[in-house]
This record gives structure tokens, sequence and C-alpha cells, in this order.
């Protein structure tokens, strides 16, 4: 049976991994909901305005009255923006499994910033929800991806064909990856 604790605060070494607040639209909106680089492997477009990620924030806020829901803006502890969110989805209670997932800002990239909050969701996801088995993946063309989960201790599982009716520039060859408890 998984916990129902919900989005807890993690600290990393770098990053303080919490709940989002409606104060984090700022640098959501200039770090990388607005980057046509870090949406273009997303189903959703680039945010056109701040009142458009205001609403979004609004929606994920809410979704925090549900026990199952995981996810965590990224602040990092050097500069105290928000540069990102990772997240579990698919969160499936019976087979005791979830998909993590992480987007960062550009500005970022290249610094271990999302195998080290990967690494520390993978922790809290074993240690406090009781998960079993966490899955990821990632479009055959988001290399960093795939270095990151890697680099956080997945195991690389293989390739299958992925389509998105509602978004089809994304269809195409997607890596899967694992990690058990």
């Amino acid at each position: 049976m998984l916990n129902k604790v919900g989005t807890m605060k993690i600290e990393t070494q770098r990053l303080v991994l919490r709940e989002f607040r409606l104060s984090d639209a700022e640098d959501m909106f200039s770090n990388w909901v607005t980057d046509d680089e870090v949406c273009k492997f997303y189903t959703w477009n680039p945010h056109i305005n701040i009142e458009e990620t205001k609403s979004f924030l609004n929606m994920l806020i809410n979704e925090y009255k549900n026990p199952l829901t995981f996810n965590w803006v990224i602040i990092d502890k050097e500069s105290n923006q928000a540069i990102g969110t990772i997240y579990l989805s698919d969160v499936d209670e019976q087979g005791m499994t979830a998909v993590i997932n992480c987007i960062i800002s550009k500005k970022y990239w290249n610094r271990g910033i999302a195998p080290e909050a990967t690494r520390a969701v993978i922790s809290y996801s074993f240690s406090n929800i009781k998960l079993k088995c966490i899955n990821a993946h990632h479009h055959e063309n988001n290399v960093g991806s795939g270095k990151a989960l890697t680099k956080s201790g997945m195991i690389y599982l293989g390739d299958e064909y992925r389509e998105y009716p509602e978004c089809t520039n994304i269809n195409g060859i997607y890596r899967k990856y694992t990690i058990s408890e």
C-alpha cells in the first residue's frame, strides 16, 4: 500500500524541492515555460504571457489536495530561483509504480541538476511513498535526459514508438528506463 504523503519538501546539497507557490510564476516564466528548447519534447506549447503561467500554477497548486500528487518545483539554493520541476505521473497504487519526469531551465543544463533532483525524488519515493519501481522515458533526440536518467541510477530498458495525437511533432522513438527499490 502506498503512503499518501503528497509533495513534501526535499533538500539536496544544491537544491530545495518543494510545492509550487503562486510566487514562482515569474521564475517559471523567465526560466523554462517560455523556452522553445525546453518545451519541444512536451505536449504543451511555450507560454505566451505571465497570465498563462499563473493559470497553470493555480491548477498545479489545486492538485496538491490529492495526497497522490507528487510535483515539486526545483529551487537553486545559490540563486534562490525556481529553475525547473520534477514530478511523478501515472502513479499506480496497485502496482506501486510511477513515472518520473524532470524539466530544467536551459540555463542550468549540463550542471548535474537533473540527476541530483532525480536521485532525491527516487529516494523519497522509495522511503516515504513506498513505491517499488519508478520508470521514465524520453524522446530519442533528447539526449541530455538520457544522460541525466543514467547518472541518477536508472537502467536503460530499450526503445518503443510513442504517438501523441494532441502533439504530433513529438511522435517518435522513446528510450525507456527503470529503477527498483
